[in-house]
């Protein structure tokens, strides 16, 4: 979902600069599921979403450089044109960031709501534990991460507790054995509130949870250094420009 919001911000952000249309593929549709799996489509989520339409046969391609560089060139590519990649930066926001606030607006629904009460988030600091990140055989990054990025929250909160909010309970409680913290897990939506909602958040190198953090308001957000390259500084960050001004790196 994280992934494909990105794809729909930098799709529209261009038609909406350039006088555009612009058209995200429906489910089923090449390249997303088939219809009777439609578990990776960012509408059955923002149901709300103006989906855009089509006006015309695709005659050129736009491909994105490997290291997910920014490339301001984008803006300038003309009508009809098929653009391939993750665009995971903010720098393609530049003047967007209300507009985006709106098009990934969602109600709060019951179920986050008695979550947030009885996790109140002035007293709590949700923590998103991706356990699934990356390929090459890593499935999470180190714990080491979340704990630093514990003690910066505490700096601005002593008396702060910790719920973490994860896909696989029975991993992360192992992983976070020796912490002092409740772990849930909800439907994606609820997680995806839940982290939205919060005020002091830590956040798993995910555009999931990027997005659930960037969006909102809060007091802190404290992000993994190199992004999924936390673990192997030496490659440096991953994607290239994925670092947000509003975010924490440690």
């Amino acid at each position: 979902m994280g992934n494909q919001m990105f794809q729909y911000a930098i799709a529209r952000i261009i038609a909406e600069k350039n006088g555009y249309k612009f058209y995200l593929p429906n489910v089923g549709e090449p390249p997303f599921p088939h219809p009777e799996d439609p578990n990776h489509h960012l509408y059955n989520y923002f149901p709300n979403l103006d989906r855009g339409e089509i006006d015309g046969g695709l005659l050129y391609q736009y491909q994105e450089n490997p290291q997910q560089i920014f490339d301001p060139n984008i803006f300038s590519i003309p009508n009809f044109t098929r653009i391939y990649g993750y665009y995971q930066t903010e720098k393609y926001f530049d003047g967007f960031e209300d507009k985006l606030k709106e098009w990934f607006r969602l109600d709060l629904d019951d179920v986050t709501k008695g979550l947030l009460e009885k996790y109140p988030v002035e007293d709590y600091c949700y923590i998103h534990f991706r356990v699934h990140v990356f390929g090459e055989g890593q499935t999470y990054i180190s714990l080491k991460f979340y704990l630093d990025a514990i003690e910066k929250v505490k700096e601005i909160n002593p008396n702060i507790k910790i719920l973490v909010i994860t896909e696989d309970v029975d991993i992360t409680k192992n992983v976070f054995k020796d912490v002092e913290c409740e772990v849930i897990s909800n439907d994606m939506m609820v997680d995806y509130n839940l982290l939205y909602y919060s005020k002091y958040c830590i956040i798993s190198p995910s555009t999931f949870s990027w997005w659930a953090a960037w969006l909102s308001d809060k007091h802190i957000t404290v992000a993994p250094e190199n992004w999924i390259y936390y673990d192997k500084p030496e490659r440096g960050c991953f994607p290239a420009d994925v670092k947000s001004n509003k975010f924490i790196y440690v």
